[in-house]
């Protein structure tokens, strides 16, 4: 999927890089397991800058239209608090 990566758990502290971390699952039993993995568990950002975001974010993420902006960046406006002023 265009603007999506592959990242194994391992690399999980390459996470701690990110200003916030939006995930999104295709299920709930997908979102237990990396939640609960004790590699990505451990990260800071997973207890500072980690935000589960749905599908249509998701979707509207990938490919972003003029009238689906203004409510996506309604969507996400909780994790883009939490990026650190510079």
């Amino acid at each position: 999927m265009p603007g999506s990566i592959d990242v194994s758990f391992e690399q999980a502290p390459l996470f701690n890089d990110a200003g916030v971390l939006f995930m999104t699952y295709q299920s709930d039993a997908l979102q237990q397991k990396f939640e609960s993995d004790p590699i990505v568990s451990r990260q800071p950002i997973m207890r500072q800058r980690y935000v589960p975001v749905g599908l249509d974010a998701a979707t509207a993420l990938q490919d972003p239209n003029v009238a689906a902006v203004p409510w996506l960046l309604e969507e996400l406006r909780p994790g883009l608090e939490l990026i650190p002023a510079t």
